[in-house]
């Protein structure tokens, strides 16, 4: 048991607090845009389109602690399209960043968001003097007791100067997507 104790104190003493937000007593914005709105109305959660005139096809809702996105009347008419998911609520000190010199960061960022299955890959995106960067996204799956899933993804290679940094999901194909929560943490 102290063992147990022991090393979960040290798995804990590595990572350091980010962000984190869950879906209890969020807002939802329609019309021109679709927004979910944290406590302090501020976006936290912004959605956008291939065809941004389609998006009234789109039926987002807010239930039982979980954003709901039905997109199978939009992708009945985009086939093609898609749909993104961009995580606004993270602010951009909450990352690690490569230090000055240096290709990458000791430090890891770790995004996880909590669903149901067939949500797609978690993407670092950042800004700096050069423009937007768009790390390739990449996705580690874990089947939750609950049959929610659990996404990670980590990226290392955020920029110093990088002036803003986001998160978003491109969804491609029809379906009902549903999110809990989504964190992030910096690890050494």
């Amino acid at each position: 048991m102290k063992k147990m104790l022991s090393l979960s104190l040290a798995l804990c003493a590595g990572l350091l607090f980010g962000w984190e937000a869950d879906m209890q007593n969020k807002k939802l914005q329609t019309g021109k845009n679709i927004v979910v709105l944290n406590e302090k109305n501020q976006w936290l959660l912004g959605l956008g389109s291939s065809n941004e005139q389609d998006t009234v096809l789109l039926k987002p809702e807010l239930s039982n602690g979980e954003f709901i996105l039905d997109t199978t009347e939009y992708f009945k008419k985009n086939v093609n399209g898609y749909i993104s998911l961009n995580w606004v609520g993270p602010r951009t000190a909450d990352f690690a960043k490569v230090p000055e010199g240096a290709k990458v960061s000791a430090k890891k960022n770790l995004a996880a968001i909590i669903g149901s299955p067939g949500l797609p890959a978690i993407q670092y995106c950042w800004q700096t003097a050069e423009g937007m960067t768009f790390a390739r996204p990449h996705k580690t799956e874990t089947r939750l007791d609950n049959g929610s899933i659990r996404i990670t993804s980590t990226e290392n290679t955020i920029p110093a100067d990088a002036t803003r940094v986001i998160l978003r999901q491109i969804i491609t194909k029809p379906g009902i997507y549903k999110i809990r929560s989504l964190s992030v943490t910096v690890s050494d």
